[in-house]
């Protein structure tokens, strides 16, 4: 993962809609929350630590981050 300047290696698990509700719920919600609209937008929900490793904070709420050289908002 890239933000900015910073890189991170991390764990990735993918989903798509058709496994909405078999994960945390909360993050379902904010996925379909994020892809309203028939919009295919690559969605990246990043844990605490791997946040604070690529220098995020909660003002970058949004931002984008490249994940395998693909931008994720």
């Amino acid at each position: 993962m890239i933000a900015g300047t910073q890189n991170e290696t991390a764990r990735i698990i993918g989903t798509t809609p058709a496994t909405a509700g078999l994960r945390l719920r909360h993050v379902d919600r904010l996925v379909h929350q994020l892809s309203l609209g028939g919009q295919q937008l690559r969605v990246a929900v990043i844990g605490a630590t791997t946040a604070d490793n690529l220098e995020l904070t909660d003002k970058s709420i949004g931002s984008t981050i490249y994940i395998g050289g693909c931008p994720s908002i």
